[in-house]
C-alpha cells in the first residue's frame, strides 16, 4: 500500500516516466549508465518540484458549518518522507548504481 501526503505520489510518477523514456531512447544500449542517469535526473526533477511546492504558502479552509479550520498545501511526502529528500535519495541510488559493479 502506498502512503502519501499532497503530490508526494509524483516522484514514483517522475521516476517511472523517467525510466520508460530512457529504455525507449536507449533500447539498443541498456547498462548501468542508462539505470544511474534515470535516477539522478529523475532525483533532480523531483528535488526541484518538492522545493517548489513546499515553498509555497500555507492554505486556511474553513467549514461552515462546523466552523472547523482546515490547514493544506505544504505537506506534500511519500511514507512519510518529503518529497525533496526523495530527490536527494533518487540522485545518491544513481551515484551508487554508476559506480557499483551490479549491472555488467
Amino acid at each position: 500500500m502506498i502512503t502519501w501526503k499532497g503530490r508526494g505520489i509524483f516522484s514514483i510518477l517522475i521516476l517511472f516516466v523517467t525510466g520508460i523514456g530512457a529504455i525507449s531512447l536507449f533500447i539498443d544500449h541498456i547498462d548501468r549508465s542508462v539505470f544511474s542517469s534515470v535516477f539522478i535526473l529523475s532525483g533532480i526533477a523531483t528535488w526541484g518540484l518538492g522545493k517548489e511546492w513546499s515553498s509555497k504558502p500555507e492554505h486556511l479552509l474553513i467549514e461552515r458549518e462546523t466552523e472547523k479550520k482546515i490547514i493544506s498545501g505544504r505537506d506534500h511526502s511519500l511514507y512519510n518522507i518529503k518529497v525533496e529528500y526523495l530527490g536527494i535519495l533518487e540522485v545518491i541510488l544513481g551515484i551508487a548504481v554508476l559506480f557499483t559493479p551490479i549491472l555488467e
